[in-house]
């Protein structure tokens, strides 16, 4: 799909400070909401897809603006949306006297509710594109854009509420349910929980709220030609404790599936803390790492856990990634293919520096 280009400044900075402060996903809703809005040739339903981007991307900001008490509130059903617009409101210091503050209580009335705009009219035709809907659009970025700004000058309320969370003697079922609704996933929050939360006791919480889940693939960017290759807090986590809760660590990161190089580094640095019959049945996520982007900072870690293996007693596994260490590809030249059907020259997977160490190593 092609990269949006915002028409609007401020549909740019509310995607950007919803992608910062609350999470890429729930920037997604917004920056797919802009695409449909954009759009030349409309969808029939558009307005009621965009209804439910923008119902989900509110819900979503009254979750991260709700502290852990409130939150635990929410889920026994004790909560209701004026009230978490209330709270909201007063914890952004959003004024009584504040358009805004209207504007989103109006959202929890029956009649004026997003579920109203996102939801199909019995069988009646679609709801179109009318100065009624377009009124709806700037009333929500109005919201939108007042709200993440004045969170962007807050948001040390949820490092707050993690150090709380840290602060409790061990962990309960509830919190993990918490994280996964209530802790922006952005990359500084997240990073921030795993150091906090260091105690392995955390472990199981955090795969239950799928901390461990969605590694940040290796992105294209066609403009620059280039390759983004972000680093996770999570696989971060896992490397930093693995000699803590071995067994714990080693399930976790059975489960993991990346093409992103950085993850990668991380899974590798895991299997060489784990006993070498424990770190063969991880060898098979790192023979491929040839084929990823940027992978030259990895020979270096599989020529570890080829000696990590080796000195384990597991040959054959030590002997597999050493093949895919050591192998040697063809680079193809075509003048001469064509010409004089000469075969391609050998090359290796690296720098000959490289390949020497990996070779001493091996």
């Amino acid at each position: 799909m092609e990269p949006i280009v915002f028409r609007d400044p401020r549909h740019e900075r509310i995607h950007r400070l919803l992608h910062d402060l609350v999470g890429p996903g729930v920037a997604a809703f917004f920056r797919d909401a802009c695409r449909m809005m954009a759009a030349t040739d409309r969808l029939e339903c558009t307005s009621h897809f965009v209804g439910h981007a923008m119902r989900e991307i509110e819900s979503a900001i009254r979750d991260v603006l709700l502290p852990a008490p409130e939150a635990k509130q929410k889920r026994r059903g004790g909560s209701n949306h004026r009230t978490e617009i209330v709270g909201a409101l007063d914890k952004l210091g959003i004024p009584e006297d504040h358009p805004v503050r209207e504007s989103w209580l109006r959202l929890s009335e029956p009649d004026q509710g997003l579920a109203r705009r996102a939801h199909r009219d019995s069988l009646r035709p679609t709801r179109g594109l009318d100065q009624g809907f377009e009124a709806f659009w700037d009333s929500m970025l109005q919201i939108f854009d007042t709200v993440v700004r004045a969170f962007e000058t807050r948001y040390c309320v949820v490092y707050e509420c993690i150090d709380r969370l840290a602060g409790q003697a061990s962990p309960s079922p509830s919190d993990g349910d918490w994280m996964a609704n209530h802790v922006p996933h952005n990359h500084c929050v997240l990073n921030y929980l795993f150091k906090k939360l260091s105690d392995p006791a955390w472990l199981p919480v955090m795969r239950e709220a799928h901390l461990f889940d969605h590694p940040p693939s290796a992105d294209y960017d066609e403009e620059s030609g280039t390759w983004r290759l972000r680093p996770w807090p999570a696989s971060q986590h896992l490397a930093r404790i693995v000699a803590l809760a071995p067994d714990v660590v080693a399930d976790i990161a059975d489960g993991i599936e990346t093409d992103n190089p950085t993850v990668l580094a991380d899974l590798i640095e895991v299997a060489c803390q784990l006993p070498a019959a424990r770190a063969a049945k991880l060898v098979p996520k790192c023979l491929g790492w040839h084929n990823l982007p940027y992978w030259h900072a990895l020979p270096e870690s599989i020529s570890r856990l080829v000696v990590h293996l080796g000195q384990g007693g597991e040959a054959d596994p030590a002997f597999e990634l050493a093949r895919s260490l050591l192998a040697f590809d063809s680079l193809a030249r075509p003048e001469q293919e064509i010409a004089d059907r000469l075969p391609a020259d050998p090359h290796s997977r690296m720098k000959h520096h490289e390949y020497e160490h990996a070779l001493a190593s091996c």
